[in-house]
């Protein structure tokens, strides 16, 4: 009987890994454009940013497109980033058990014009951004896979955004 390599299966088998891998990257963080209006934060079942403990963990707006986010709902958890007139704020819905920033999202702007957000699939990653220049915003997050235990994402994705006079979309 002749015996079958069985090269031609693995290398098969480590494509459509890395192939399922590279989907899960993907879908962990998003682009979305702007539609009609700023979205309104989603509530959260249980929302910490009221009590005494977690007083301080968002600051307040500094400029009129961040308190445009804060009156739909969003706490401006981290620094805004500015280059140029682009500008990319990073907001959060809430803030879940132990005063942790909850589905955080990075709002894109250039001037007053809102042009779309970045989310990630995981609601407790926190994405690391860079606005390169006036037209280039990157993010990476670090995010939880399916059996990821809370404490250690394993997950590893990024995007880069490319910021225009009138959009942005993914580069």
């Amino acid at each position: 009987m002749p015996r079958l390599n069985p090269f031609p299966a693995l290398a098969l088998a480590v494509f459509f890994a890395a192939a399922v891998q590279a989907a899960m990257a993907n879908e962990a963080l998003q682009f979305q454009p702007a539609g009609a209006s700023l979205p309104t934060a989603p509530a959260l079942d249980y929302d910490t940013r009221d009590e005494s403990l977690c007083q301080g963990d968002a600051r307040a707006p500094a400029s009129d497109i961040e308190a445009g986010l804060v009156s739909r709902g969003w706490l401006l958890t981290g620094d805004a980033l500015a280059q140029g007139d682009s500008t990319a704020l990073i907001a959060s819905a809430g803030l879940a058990g132990e005063c942790r920033p909850h589905d955080t999202r990075i709002f894109v702007y250039r001037g007053e014009r809102y042009l779309g957000e970045v989310r990630s699939s995981d609601p407790q990653a926190w994405p690391k951004v860079s606005l390169a220049s006036d037209a280039l915003l990157e993010v990476e997050v670090d995010y939880r896979k399916p059996n990821d235990p809370n404490c250690c994402p394993s997950g590893k994705a990024s995007l880069a955004i490319e910021i225009q006079q009138s959009e942005a979309r993914v580069r």
